[in-house]
Parts: C-alpha cells; sequence; structure tokens
C-alpha cells in the first residue's frame, strides 16, 4: 500500500522533472530569440528595401505586405 509520503515524494519527482523539460525549452526559445535579434538588422533593411503602397481595388493605396511586415516588426521591438 502506497503511503502518503511516498505519493507526495513521487509528485515531487514529477515536478522536478517537469522543471527540467520547462527549463530545456526556455533555454532553446532564448537561443532562438538571440538569433532572431541578431538577424534584425538585416530583416528590417529588406523589408525597407521592399516597402511601398499598392492600388486597392477602389483605387485608394494601401500598404503591401512588406510595409505591413515592416510596421509591426518595428512596433514589436518598441
Amino acid at each position: 500500500m502506497e503511503t502518503e509520503a511516498s505519493r507526495v515524494q513521487k509528485l515531487l519527482i514529477e515536478q522536478e522533472r517537469e522543471i527540467a523539460r520547462l527549463q530545456v525549452l526556455l533555454h532553446t526559445a532564448q537561443k532562438q530569440i538571440e538569433k532572431t535579434n541578431i538577424q534584425m538588422p538585416a530583416i528590417i533593411e529588406y523589408l525597407e528595401s521592399q516597402a511601398d503602397v499598392v492600388d486597392g481595388d477602389n483605387g485608394i493605396p494601401h500598404p503591401n505586405q512588406a510595409m505591413c511586415l515592416l510596421v509591426w516588426l518595428r512596433d514589436l521591438m518598441k
């Protein structure tokens, strides 16, 4: 028969495993963010060269996809 202490011990072991798994995921995410931040100036520079407006169906200009992404990224970087 399992005692309360052994159930608690099993739960603590499971929590420790979950914490270790989350630490690995966090480390991986941090590395991906660092890589993205390194590339961001080149991405923004490219989008700036492609940003433009296009005529809509009603003849009113609106931003193209590059300009929309550029605005979104600049807002994200604030």
